[in-house]
């Protein structure tokens, strides 16, 4: 009887510990600590399982890492600059939860839903698409760069940033969504006139917009 509850019991932590990502049945997974961070090996690269110190103001995921875990930053009131790198392609539900404090972010346009907004200020987007609403009334923004990679701007999706007058659009960008660009008096796109005016863009993109595209051949009123 002893003996069948510690068999019992072993069974039992060992799926505990699979659940959480300590310990995989087999061996797998085991979390370490590299530098700031806590993370386990999985099967298509790392995965960052937490943070050493919750005081942290700045974390740099390394390259190679591919998933951030459930959690894993929750409650980093100090974090004030975060960047994801192109490797991580997950990020676990509420990874960033509490991390109201954030002020600049180089992220992916998929991360985008997954960070704090409230104090953010500087952002770089580095792929993907914005999508719609995205950063819908982020009053402290006030810079926003756009690499290559990224491909479309989604409806309303820097609608009502109030202290946002400028915005860099990389030339990849291939369409841009109605009131995607309310409030900014002056766009600098990495491309042509032509390029520009080859976007494909909503039916009211422009309504209460009245700015300057700084293309790099010449300029373009819009009104």
């Amino acid at each position: 009887m002893k003996r069948k509850l510690l068999i019992t019991f072993f069974v039992f932590a060992s799926c505990i510990a699979c659940m959480f990502g300590l310990a995989a049945c087999g061996g797998n997974y085991i979390e370490k600590q590299l530098g700031d961070y806590y993370y386990v090996k999985i099967d298509n690269g790392y995965e960052v399982t937490g943070v050493k110190d919750s005081h942290i103001t700045e974390v740099v995921i390394p390259e190679g890492v591919t998933s951030i875990a459930r959690d894993a930053f929750r409650g980093c009131r100090e974090l004030k600059t975060i960047t994801i790198p192109e490797s991580v392609t997950y990020i676990g539900f509420e990874a960033f939860v509490g991390c109201d404090n954030i002020e600049i972010a180089t992220i992916p346009g998929y991360a985008i839903s997954s960070i704090p907004k409230t104090n953010l200020r500087i952002i770089t987007i580095t792929s993907g698409d914005i999508h719609d609403n995205a950063f819908k009334q982020c009053e402290n923004l006030v810079f926003v760069k756009m690499l290559d990679g990224v491909t479309s701007i989604g409806d309303s999706a820097f609608e009502r940033c109030k202290n946002l007058k400028k915005i860099n659009i990389s030339g990849s960008v291939t369409s841009i969504g109605d009131y995607g660009l309310s409030t900014v008096n002056s766009i600098f796109f990495d491309g042509t006139k032509s390029q520009w005016d080859s976007i494909k863009k909503g039916d009211m993109w422009h309504n209460y917009l009245s700015c300057i595209v700084y293309c790099t051949d010449g300029e373009i009123k819009i009104s």
